[in-house]
């Protein structure tokens, strides 16, 4: 077992649960990140950031795997659904971010949920995918 925290050092850092260990970090931030969260198969981790992008990692690997870029703030929040083919993001600019990889690997915005109208911290998924839930 894993366990992924967040750094304001623009890091995120993977940890042994059983014993405390430090296995690696992982770079490519360029702003402090605030959230990050494993797929729901524990292979891919999906990070927010100060940098206004959403970046997905393979952490075995320790690489980017996609970024996703188009909020005009800082990103709280970012959540895999749970089939691990969309992502969420929740802003600082009050908009929510619905995101995929198209057929080609390239990474698109599906939509934007707008109706805050202050920050938007936090979003997921529901268990079955239909709504998106999210706090402000």
């Amino acid at each position: 077992k894993e366990i992924a925290s967040s750094s304001g050092d623009q890091t995120i850092r993977l940890w042994n649960a059983r014993n405390g260990r430090k296995i690696s970090t992982l770079k490519g931030h360029t702003g402090s990140v605030f959230s990050v969260c494993f797929s729901s198969d524990g292979q891919k981790l999906v990070s927010s950031s100060g940098d206004k992008t959403i970046r997905i990692w393979d952490w075995y690997k320790r690489q980017i795997l996609f970024t996703f870029e188009g909020h005009s703030a800082v990103v709280w929040s970012s959540v895999f659904n749970f089939l691990d083919d969309k992502v969420v993001s929740a802003s600082m600019d009050g908009t929510l971010k619905v995101w995929r990889k198209d057929e080609t690997g390239t990474c698109i915005k599906v939509r934007t949920l707008r109706g805050h109208e202050h920050a938007a911290y936090h979003a997921c998924f529901t268990r079955d995918g239909r709504y998106i839930v999210s706090g402000s």
